[in-house]
């Protein structure tokens, strides 16, 4: 059986600021933003709160930068080949808040994002769980090389 592989890239998108539009980072997968994919396709969970924001990009990020890099599901979103990481994803343009976290999973030559959750913490009514997984997601597979060589230019940007 052959994994359907996407192509993973960074690029600049439109930030609606107080005076002005600014470019920011993110990242896209086959050329679609998965923020805006996201919010398209998972229109109830993004239209109330903080969650229909617009998000920071995160991914690559050193933890140490986030407030909440002390939290113990916060990893590098690089695993080794057998692990599984849960890695911040969006958040905030003042890096205090994580909204979004992607659940990452290497094998040998692989990543497989297994999961995006919200942040349990600005759901209302709260959760009992840190991350609110969404339902239905369908696993993304990467291209190490590929991966890798975008978590490195996010992480020295």
């Amino acid at each position: 059986m052959s994994e359907n592989i996407q192509q993973l890239s960074k690029q600049k998108v439109s930030y609606p600021s107080a005076q002005a539009d600014i470019m920011v980072d993110d990242v896209f997968i086959d050329d679609l933003s998965l923020q805006h994919t996201l919010k398209t396709n998972y229109t109830d969970l993004f239209a109330q709160g903080r969650f229909k924001e617009f998000f920071m990009l995160y991914l690559g990020r050193t933890l140490k930068d986030l407030y909440h890099s002390k939290n113990e599901y916060l990893n590098s979103a690089l695993p080794n080949d057998g692990e599984t990481h849960i890695a911040p994803l969006y958040g905030c343009s003042d890096s205090c808040c994580v909204y979004l976290y992607v659940k990452v999973a290497r094998q040998q030559s692989l990543i497989h994002w297994e999961q995006i959750g919200r942040n349990a913490a600005f759901l209302s009514p709260s959760k009992a769980t840190n991350i609110e997984w969404i339902p239905d997601f369908q696993p993304i597979t990467f291209d190490f090389d590929n991966y890798q060589q975008i978590s490195n230019i996010l992480n020295h940007d």
